[in-house]
């Protein structure tokens, strides 16, 4: 039933780890392709130390993980596609849960289970769902792009699958986008059809180290040229929903946000008005521009406040 794709890069302390987590799985129909995208750790050496027929090495020259996950999409012997990055790991229903979706919704493109993210002290951080997803195991995702504007994203990089043929279909997952390129995947799956979601937390994603973030802001810098925006941005133009354009005016105002963290003024004022211009003015608009004024120590101190009471509300 399940190809499982695991893209691997220099994830020597963390993939027997994800490897165990598939062997375990309650449910046995599956084959494991493992694309090493140009390891020069020891990552391959533990690999090879797995003695079990269904696993399979794809090795590649580096080329980003979206172009490894797309080499394991196009060598998937099964119809469906199931996603685990190597330094998270899957509870042992994690593939039986979604078995048990496809069943229930036959029809659909791709399917997702609820999923916590567990940051470096170990602190676990439960995702926000909607009262129809959440109140219920198994149900249609409806209108994905509303969800993931108001509550967390439905799918995710290990706790995903999506049906081969649809994922061709899309194209995969965009090459050369370096940070938030499964969230076109999965725009482009839920334009492409229905998507089902599990309320049952069956996967783990482990927010990695801060070597990555900027060190004196403790902010990572978005990504320029803008490529998931331009993505987002294409669809938006081709599909024309309502709760699309929202979807891509909150990728800017988020961005927006980030570059006013980090003091970028003029880059905060352009992401601000691509967000204005695909959802028009609102308050939150309002307010950062409001704070784009303020001077900049004064300006750390109330997002520092803003951040502080979010996590405290959703505690």
């Amino acid at each position: 039933m399940f190809s499982v794709v695991i893209p691997l890069y220099n994830k020597e302390a963390f993939i027997e780890r994800a490897l165990n987590s598939v062997l375990q799985q309650t449910l046995s129909d599956y084959e494991v392709i493992v694309v090493d995208d140009g390891s020069s750790d020891g990552s391959m050496e533990l690999v090879s130390q797995f003695d079990d027929d269904r696993i399979r090495v794809i090795q590649q020259e580096n080329a980003g993980v979206a172009a490894a996950r797309n080499t394991g999409i196009a060598a998937a012997g099964r119809e469906w596609v199931a996603f685990l990055d190597a330094d998270d790991v899957w509870m042992p229903d994690h593939l039986q849960e979604l078995q048990d979706l496809i069943n229930a919704f036959p029809k659909v493109t791709s399917v997702g289970t609820a999923y916590n993210k567990i940051d470096t002290n170990g602190r676990v951080q439960a995702l926000r769902y909607p009262p129809q997803l959440s109140g219920q195991a198994l149900s249609l995702v409806g209108d994905y792009f509303a969800v993931s504007i108001a509550y967390d994203h439905v799918l995710h990089s290990s706790s995903a699958a999506a049906r081969k043929s649809v994922l061709l279909q899309i194209s995969g997952f965009p090459v050369g986008v370096k940070s938030g390129e499964d969230l076109i995947t999965w725009a482009k799956l839920a334009l492409a059809g229905d998507m089902a979601f599990s309320s049952k937390v069956s996967a783990v994603f482990y927010i990695p180290d801060q070597q990555a973030i900027n060190r004196v802001a403790n902010i990572r810098r978005p990504a320029i040229p803008d490529r998931v925006g331009e993505e987002l941005a294409e669809l938006s133009r081709k599909f024309q929903r309502p709760s699309l354009s929202r979807y891509l005016s909150l990728w800017h105002e988020i961005r927006a946000v980030l570059f006013t963290e980090l003091n970028e003024r003029s880059l905060a004022l352009r992401e601000l008005k691509l967000s204005m211009q695909f959802s028009g003015l609102r308050k939150k608009h309002i307010f950062m521009l409001l704070a784009l004024l303020m001077p900049a120590r004064i300006r750390g101190v109330v997002f520092e406040k803003i951040r502080h009471y979010k996590k405290k509300s959703t505690q």
